[in-house]
């Protein structure tokens, strides 16, 4: 019998704060308000009117999966018998975390070969198209609403290219999964695709992990339906119980408010490497949902360092078995999740969805709206308009160039950085870091290989010598994933974005304007909203070969830190 999930905590100094959040949860009698879906646990943000039950509807999700995940392993079924040899999984939001699990556990998917496609960087797109024999692939389309730039530009592009392959009638080949009279179903239907799967409409993406996983899990890897369900009951029954000792989403609530109001909301969430999708997934439920009014708990899935940090943070580790993991760390807030089993991982989100709910009532902040979200949309929306009406982007005033690098700051933060030269720059940014601090690497660079390592590993150098935790992001991805958490969360921390030049160009059908164009557009519309809200927030732009732009970049990076260590 497959062993239930389990946790245990090590809360280290915060022992009397788990149990004052306990007494709260028992006494405002919030479990059994938050399973009558008492809609008052939470402020809202916007009309009461559109503040609805629906956005609850995810608690229902397992009522539906077995139906869903028929319907997936009748379309995986079915790829052999028509001469399929692959499936690409096409999502830049919370759903692609969930196929990319799949992708890193190295899953068996009814010997179909599996590709995920999140990236709208001409790189990644032209690496899937020529590894795929576009007449025998099943798109899989996966978008709640499908009105996101990023989902709308890759459909109509791989719509074109399987066009162009020969195909009489492309839209054969493509699965829309979206929630119920989208505008995706609408084109879907339309366009008459090979199926179109529904879940209930309301309610945010990353509360529907049960959906994501199970039908993954169940529908393409042929994973037992019955196992997962019982998994997900459990855990639900489990979570409904009044005597809190007993439910883990209560002593996870409890944990987590804890540690969001105490000063340890540095959360490093550390895994085995295949598990680091899920490890993210957890992360953007956590970091979407609580960062909101300047609070919250802002998570780090990087490696974790070995000494950890000399100021407050704290920890969860996850793993698959017992003993996959090293010991917790003594003396820090932390916890360790056990999974048992890969059909427990739908089981395992779940409760972090409903602990994640009951933590945000604790703390005075809706899980189910982004405030924050919008604003860089609407930002990225009028420089496309920009591009499409004068055929040009809107120029932006560099604050300095050199070489192949222009560094642009804005609002405030001008006042502060140094205009001397560039590594002088980049050294007074990095002084405004604080001990308790933290650091963003917003990746929107050429999505090459040993670009990313490189990226990723200034991203590294620049965390051991602040000695702060810094989270490698790659854009625009992060956008739908995490963008909410870096605009409304906790004040401290500094964000450095790259952006370059395209040495790819690819068209968006029909839209005036390229994927190398949407990729910036994004960029610096993400860039605007941080700027416009007080996020101190810097953006270098490289320009001609990479080699030469990445090698100054590293260059000028290990000068401004040297500078730091000077000055200390």
């Amino acid at each position: 019998m497959l062993p239930s999930p389990s946790q245990r905590f090590q809360p280290g100094p915060l022992a009397a704060e788990i149990i004052r959040q306990l007494t709260q949860l028992h006494g405002n009698k919030i479990i059994s308000r938050f399973w009558r879906r008492d809609l008052s646990l939470w402020p809202t943000y916007r009309p009461k009117r559109e503040f609805t039950p629906q956005v609850l509807g995810w608690l229902n999700l397992a009522d539906n999966l077995e139906a869903s995940s028929e319907l997936i392993a009748r379309l995986a079924q079915s790829l052999e018998t028509e001469g399929f040899t692959d499936v690409a999984f096409l999502a830049v939001s919370s759903s692609s975390l969930a196929a990319e699990l799949v992708s890193s556990l190295g899953l068996r998917t009814r010997d179909a070969k599996f590709h995920v496609l999140s990236s709208v960087k001409p790189s990644a797109i032209n690496a899937l198209v020529t590894r795929l024999d576009l007449k025998r692939t099943l798109f899989l389309v996966v978008t709640k609403t499908g009105k996101n730039l990023e989902m709308h530009a890759l459909l109509l592009h791989l719509l074109a290219k399987t066009r162009s392959a020969g195909l009489v009638s492309p839209s054969r080949n493509f699965v829309a999964i979206t929630e119920e009279d989208s505008y995706l179903s609408a084109i879907a239907r339309e366009n008459h695709f090979r199926a179109v799967l529904t879940e209930p409409a309301g309610f945010r993406g990353r509360f529907s992990g049960v959906a994501h996983y199970g039908r993954l899990l169940s529908g393409l890897c042929e994973m037992d339906i019955h196992r997962i369900l019982a998994g997900v009951r459990e855990m639900r029954d489990r979570c409904m119980v009044e005597d809190l000792q007993q439910n883990p989403a209560a002593q996870l609530a409890a944990f987590l408010v804890a540690i969001a109001i105490t000063g340890f909301h540095r959360l490093f969430l550390r895994s085995a490497p295949q598990l680091s999708p899920f490890a993210e997934r957890v992360a953007h439920l956590l970091g979407g949902s609580t960062c909101k009014e300047e609070k919250g708990i802002v998570p780090f899935f990087e490696e974790f360092p070995a000494g950890g940090f000399q100021t407050g943070f704290s920890l969860c580790q996850m793993q698959l078995h017992q003993g996959d993991a090293p010991t917790l760390l003594p003396g820090i807030p932390a916890m360790s999740i056990e999974i048992g089993g890969l059909e427990n991982i739908p089981a395992e989100i779940f409760k972090w969805e409903i602990a994640t709910s009951l933590a945000c009532s604790l703390l005075g902040v809706n899980p189910f709206e982004d405030p924050d979200f919008g604003e860089s949309r609407l930002a990225a929306g009028s420089y496309l308009e920009k591009i499409v009406v004068d055929g040009v982007p809107e120029a932006a005033n560099p604050r300095l160039v050199e070489g192949q690098l222009a560094l642009y700051v804005e609002r405030g933060l001008r006042h502060e950085i140094s205009s001397l030269s560039l590594d002088q720059a980049l050294a007074s940014f990095f002084s405004l870091v604080s001990p308790q601090g933290f650091f963003f690497l917003q990746n929107f660079a050429w999505n090459l290989p040993w670009v990313m390592k490189r990226t990723r590993s200034i991203g590294s150098r620049i965390s051991g010598q602040l000695g702060v935790p810094t989270q490698f992001l790659n854009g625009p991805s992060y956008l739908h994933i995490h963008g909410q958490c870096y605009k409304g969360g906790p004040r401290g921390g500094l964000a450095l974005m790259i952006t370059c030049d395209p040495i790819e160009r690819i068209e968006v059908p029909g839209a005036g304007y390229t994927f190398s164009d949407l990729a910036l557009a994004l960029a610096r519309g993400d860039f605007d909203a941080m700027a416009h809200r007080g996020r101190p927030a810097i953006r270098i732009h490289l320009s001609g070969a990479p080699e030469q732009a990445l090698t100054e970049l590293e260059t000028v990076v290990a000068k401004a830190l040297k500078l730091v260590r000077r000055a200390k």
